[in-house]
C-alpha cells in the first residue's frame, strides 16, 4: 500500500473515531508527525468542574484556546457541566467540546485546583494547581492515593503555575484589599489618603551570613542554612502593612519569626498593622500563619503577645490575610492570563509530547506508580502525613436516636460519598422524616432494650453514635464491646461506662464521650488554652466556665424567658443537682434543693441579663484538666446561663412541689390542672395566700406576684385544662412546659458559652483571658444547640472512621491529637469563639 494510501486510511479512521471532518483529521495528523516518524494519536482532554469550594470559578483553558486544540489540533476536548465557571458551557461547545458528566473517555484531565480524592480516575494522566512539592502534609494523602492508583502521570508546575497567578492579577489584587481594609482602620491627624509609601524588599535587604560574609544569591540558595534573617530589626519596625510572596521551605531562614515578633511587641516596635501572606505557607516564612483564610472570612488577628489567633477586629494584634485561592476573585482575569501561558504546554500534552522539558519539570509522579527523581524526598512527608487517604474506606455508621441534634451529624457525615447512615430509633416516623432526602441514609425501628436486635444493627456497621438517654448508654456499649465497633456520644462519662474504659482497650475500640457542647466544645477550648499556658510555662490559677441553651433575645418572651425543642424533664431534674466549686478563694458546697436558690449575675455582654447556676461537681475537673490540687487554684468553677428570672421561678415551682418526683396514680387519669394545684397548695380558693405560705412570704411580696402571673399564665389555675396523664407531677408539669415553652415559626435559638481564665506567667506577671462563643440558630435551617452538640459528635466521628483517633479506651476529647483538628473543622463551620486579653496588676 503506498503512503498516499495510507495516510489516506488514518485520516478516515482518525475522522471516525472522533467524529470530526476528514481535513480537520488531516491536519491533527499532520500536526502530530516529527520528522519523517510516523504520526502519534493525539490525546483526548478532559476539563474538571472545579469542586474545592463554591468561590472557585476559574478555568484552566478558555473556550478561545479549546477552540484552537479542537479546530486546529484537532484534537478531541471534554468539558464537565458547571453552572459557576466564569465562562458557560455553551462557550465550550461552540468551541467544539463535548459537554458531558463523565471524563473517564478523556487521556489526560485537567483542572486548576486539587482534584478531590474519591474523583480521581484510574489510568489518567492529570495535571491541576496544589501545595505538595513542599511536602505540605495538609495535601499528602492526596499525594498518596495518587501513588496507590495506578494513574498514569500527575503533573503540577507549583513554580511557574504559581507565577501565573501571582505576578499581575493577585498582586493587583491584594493591594487593592489589604489597602482598601487598611485605610478603614487607621485614623491620625497627619495621615493622608492621598500618600502611600511602599518599597519592595528583596532577599539581600533581610539575609545576612552567620559569619559576617556579604549576601551572594547563588551561595545563598545552595547553603540556606548559613544565612539568617535581620527583618525583624531592619524592616518589621517601619512598615505599617507587609504584603508577603517569598518562596520558602524548611532549608531556608523564616522571615520573622514567632519569638521574633512577640519580642518586638513586648518592646512596642512592632508597627504591623495588616499582613497579607500570599505565599500561603502555613507556619513557613512568616511562622505566626496558622493557617488560610477564605473569601468568607478573610481575616483574622494574630496576637504575637500571646501566640494565639482570634476574629476580633477590635482586640489586639495583626490582621492578616492569607487567603491561598484568591486570585478566583478576578476568575476573568485570571483564568485568560493562565490560559495563554498553560496552552502551549497542554498543546505538547494533547500531540503525545509528554516529555517535554517544561511538562517533565513538572511531573510529580510518574505512570509507574512512583515519585518523580527529583521529588523523591517526598516519601518520608507521605509517610508522616499520608494517612489521610484511608478515608476510601466505605464506612456505615449507626445513628442510634433521631432527635433534633441527629440531623447536623448525619448531613456532614453524608457529605462524603463513602460514608452511609442507618437512623435506628424507636419512633419510625421520625426517624423517616430525618433521612427523607438524604442519600445513603436508611432507618430501622429499633428500642435499645432489646438487647439482640441491638446487637444485630451494631455488627452491621463501623461505628455506633448513641443520642439515646444517657442512661442506656452503657446497655450501647456492651453491644459495641461484643461487635468490637467504635463508639460515639456527646453525654457526661457515667460510672457505669468509665468502669469499661479496661474492656474497651483490651478489645481495640474506643468509646468517645463528651463530644457536643457541654460537654465537648467547653473541654476542647478549655484544654487548648491550658496546653498553650503550660507550654510557655505558665499555670492556671483560676478557671470559670458558663454555658447555656437559649431563646434568642428577641425570642425569650415568656415569664421565664426560656423555651424548649425537647424533653423539658433533663433541664428539670439538672436543677435539683448538688453543686461544689471553688470561686474566688472560697469552697462552697450547695445541697440540690438549694441550687436554684444559688443563682448569680453573669456580665458577658452588656445586652444580655443573664445569670447563672453552678453545674454539679466542678472540682472533679482539676484531675480532669490536669490543673492540679485545689490548694493552688483560686477559682474553679463551671455554671449553667439563664435569663435573669428564671432561677427564682424555677426554685418557688420547686417549692410549690412541681418538681416533686412522688409517685401518684390520681395523675394517671389526666385530672385538672386547678386540681392538681389545689392538692399541692391544701386549697382551692385562694390561691395567692396559699402559694405565699409555701414561699414563707407576704402576699404582697413582689416575688409572690411574679409567680402568680406565671402559674396564671401557664393555666395551672384552669378548671378545664387537663394535666397530661403522668405518675409524678414533674411529669406532668414537663408536659406543660414543653406545651407552652416552644418556637414559634421563624423565631431561633441562642447558645452562649463564656470562659475566664486566671493565668500566672513563670516571670510572676498575671493576666486574664476570656474566650466567648454566642450562635444563633437558623430558622430554616439547624437550630444552634442541635449544629453545636451534632456537628462536635459528628467530626469526631468522621476520625473514627478514617483512622485519626488511635487512643483506645473510654475517653474524653482533652488531648491536642482530637481537639485541636475538631476546633479547626468547628471554626470552618461557623463556631469560633472570640478572644480577649487584659494584664493585671
Amino acid at each position: 500500500m503506498s503512503k498516499h494510501n495510507t495516510r489516506f486510511l488514518q485520516g478516515l479512521s482518525l475522522a471516525r473515531q472522533r467524529r470530526i471532518p476528514y481535513a480537520q483529521a488531516r491536519r491533527c495528523l499532520a500536526t502530530t508527525a516529527v520528522g519523517g516518524i510516523e504520526p502519534r494519536p493525539l490525546l483526548s482532554l478532559g476539563i474538571r468542574r472545579e469542586d474545592k469550594n463554591h468561590w472557585e470559578r476559574r478555568v484552566p483553558l478558555t473556550p478561545d484556546h479549546v477552540e484552537k486544540l479542537t479546530k486546529e489540533v484537532g484534537a478531541r476536548v471534554y468539558v464537565q457541566p458547571s453552572s459557576k465557571r466564569v465562562f458557560p458551557d455553551q462557550k465550550y461547545e461552540q468551541a467544539g467540546a463535548l459537554v458531558q458528566e463523565d471524563l473517564s473517555p478523556a487521556d489526560v484531565i485537567i483542572g486548576v485546583k486539587e482534584v478531590p480524592l474519591d474523583k480521581l480516575i484510574e489510568d489518567k494522566t492529570y495535571l491541576f494547581f496544589s501545595h505538595t512539592h513542599k511536602g505540605q502534609k495538609y495535601n499528602m494523602p492526596l499525594l498518596k492515593t495518587i501513588l496507590d492508583k495506578p494513574l498514569m502521570r500527575y503533573c503540577k508546575n507549583e513554580k511557574e503555575w504559581w507565577m501565573v497567578f501571582t505576578d499581575s492579577v493577585s498582586d493587583c489584587l491584594l493591594w487593592v484589599t489589604e489597602l482598601h481594609s487598611w485605610l478603614k482602620i487607621v485614623h491620625f491627624a497627619a495621615w493622608s489618603p492621598q500618600k502611600v509609601y511602599a518599597c519592595q524588599v528583596k532577599p539581600s535587604d533581610y539575609l545576612v551570613h552567620k559569619d559576617g560574609k556579604p549576601y551572594d544569591r547563588e551561595h545563598y540558595h545552595a547553603h540556606p542554612e548559613e544565612y539568617a534573617s535581620n527583618f525583624h530589626e531592619k524592616i518589621a519596625p517601619y512598615a505599617t502593612m507587609l504584603i508577603n510572596g517569598i518562596f520558602w521551605n524548611e532549608r531556608y531562614p523564616r522571615l520573622i519569626t514567632k519569638a521574633q515578633a512577640k519580642q518586638l511587641a513586648l518592646e512596642d516596635r512592632l508597627r504591623l498593622l495588616s499582613i497579607a501572606d500570599i505565599s500561603c505557607d502555613i507556619n513557613g516564612s512568616l511562622e505566626f500563619m496558622s493557617h488560610s483564610s477564605t473569601i468568607n472570612h478573610p481575616f483574622y488577628m494574630y496576637d504575637p503577645i500571646t501566640e494565639s489567633t482570634h476574629n476580633s477586629i477590635e482586640g489586639r494584634g495583626v490582621q492578616i490575610m492569607s487567603i491561598d485561592n484568591l486570585p478566583t476573585e478576578l476568575p476573568l482575569e485570571a483564568s485568560e492570563y493562565f490560559s495563554n501561558a498553560l496552552t502551549p504546554y497542554v498543546t505538547q500534552l494533547v500531540k503525545g509530547n509528554v516529555n517535554h522539558p517544561v511538562l517533565d519539570r513538572a511531573t510529580i509522579t510518574t505512570e509507574k506508580g512512583a515519585l518523580a527523581d527529583r521529588h523523591q524526598k517526598l516519601y518520608d512527608a507521605i509517610s508522616k502525613h499520608g494517612q489521610g487517604a484511608k478515608v476510601f474506606k466505605n464506612s456505615r455508621a449507626l445513628v442510634l436516636g433521631s432527635g433534633f441534634v441527629a440531623a447536623p451529624l448525619v448531613d456532614y457525615l453524608l457529605r462524603s460519598k463513602h460514608h452511609s447512615v442507618t437512623i435506628a430509633s424507636n419512633s419510625l416516623p421520625e426517624a423517616r422524616t430525618l433521612a427523607g432526602g438524604r442519600k445513603n441514609a436508611t432507618v430501622a425501628e429499633l428500642s435499645v432494650t432489646d438487647k439482640e436486635q441491638l446487637r444485630h444493627l451494631v455488627g452491621q456497621h463501623d461505628v455506633v453514635v448513641s443520642f439515646v438517654p444517657a442512661t442506656l448508654h452503657p446497655v450501647v456499649a456492651e453491644a459495641c464491646l461484643d461487635a468490637r465497633k467504635n463508639m460515639v456520644t456527646a453525654s457526661y462519662i457515667s460510672p457505669a461506662l468509665a468502669a469499661l474504659d479496661a474492656r474497651a482497650q483490651s478489645s481495640n475500640i474506643t468509646i468517645m464521650n463528651e463530644i457536643g457542647l457541654d460537654p465537648g466544645i467547653d473541654h476542647m477550648t478549655a484544654m487548648k488554652l491550658f496546653d498553650h499556658v503550660r507550654s510557655k510555662g505558665g499555670r492556671i490559677k483560676s478557671f470559670v466556665s458558663w454555658c447555656g441553651g437559649l431563646p434568642a433575645p428577641e425570642a425569650s418572651d415568656n415569664p421565664l424567658g426560656y423555651k424548649f425543642s425537647w424533653s423539658p424533664k433533663g433541664v428539670l431534674l439538672a436543677g435539683l443537682n448538688s453543686a461544689r466549686y471553688k470561686l474566688d478563694g472560697k469552697m462552697v458546697d450547695i445541697p440540690g434543693e438549694r441550687l436554684l436558690k444559688s443563682a448569680m449575675d453573669v456580665n458577658i455582654y452588656k445586652g444580655f441579663a443573664l445569670e447563672g447556676v453552678p453545674n454539679r461537681d466542678s472540682l472533679k475537673y482539676l484531675d480532669f484538666y490536669g490543673l492540679g490540687p485545689v490548694d493552688g487554684m483560686d477559682s474553679m468553677f463551671r455554671g449553667t446561663l439563664r435569663y435573669k428570672g428564671y432561677a427564682e421561678l424555677m426554685a418557688a415551682f420547686n417549692d410549690l412541689g412541681l418538681l416533686s418526683t412522688t409517685t401518684r396514680s390520681d395523675l394517671e387519669s389526666g385530672m385538672p390542672w386547678a386540681n392538681v394545684m389545689a392538692s399541692l397548695l391544701g386549697t382551692s380558693t385562694n390561691y395567692r395566700a396559699a402559694v405565699a405560705s409555701k414561699l414563707g412570704l407576704s402576699e404582697s411580696d413582689a416575688k409572690v406576684g411574679r409567680v402568680m402571673s406565671t402559674l396564671q399564665w401557664l393555666g395551672m389555675f384552669s378548671e378545664t385544662a387537663k394535666a397530661a396523664s403522668s405518675t409524678t407531677v414533674l411529669d406532668a408539669f414537663c408536659a406543660l412546659l414543653q406545651k407552652q415553652l416552644v418556637y414559634a415559626p421563624g423565631e431561633r435559638d441562642m447558645v452562649a458559652m463564656h470562659h475566664i481564665f486566671g493565668i500566672e506567667w513563670a516571670d510572676g506577671s498575671k493576666e486574664k483571658r476570656t474566650s466567648t462563643l454566642v450562635a444563633y440558630g437558623d430558622p430554616t435551617g439547624y437550630s444552634a444547640m442541635a449544629k453545636t452538640v451534632g456537628l462536635p459528635a459528628a467530626i469526631g466521628t468522621e476520625m473514627l472512621l478514617n483512622g485519626q483517633i488511635t487512643r483506645k479506651g473510654v475517653i474524653a476529647p482533652t488531648t491536642k491529637d482530637i481537639y485541636e483538628p475538631i476546633l479547626e473543622k468547628l471554626e470552618k463551620e461557623g463556631v469560633r469563639f472570640i478572644e480577649a486579653i487584659s494584664r493585671e496588676a
